[in-house]
C-alpha cells in the first residue's frame, strides 16, 4: 500500500479553496477546467491528452446538466 502523502492532501485542500475564491471572478467553466487540470496534476496523471479531454468533458458536462436540464445558473 503506498506511503499517505501529507504534501498533496495539503495541496488539494489548498486548491480546493483557491477554486471556491476565485470562482465568482473567472466564472465556472475557466475556474473549473484549472481546478480540474491541477488536480489530475496533482494526482499524477501526466498524459496531455487524458488531461485535457477528461478536463473539458467534466466540465462541460456539468455544465449542461444544470444550466441546460435543471435550470440551475452557475456563476
Amino acid at each position: 500500500m503506498p506511503e499517505f502523502n501529507w504534501n498533496r492532501v495539503t495541496l488539494l485542500i489548498i486548491l480546493g479553496l483557491v477554486y471556491v475564491y476565485i470562482l465568482d471572478f473567472l466564472g465556472f467553466i475557466i475556474t473549473t477546467i484549472l481546478f480540474l487540470f491541477t488536480l489530475l496534476l496533482i494526482a499524477g496523471n501526466r498524459k496531455p491528452i487524458q488531461l485535457i479531454s477528461i478536463t473539458v468533458v467534466t466540465t462541460v458536462g456539468v455544465y449542461l446538466i444544470f444550466e441546460k436540464l435543471l435550470n440551475v445558473y452557475l456563476p
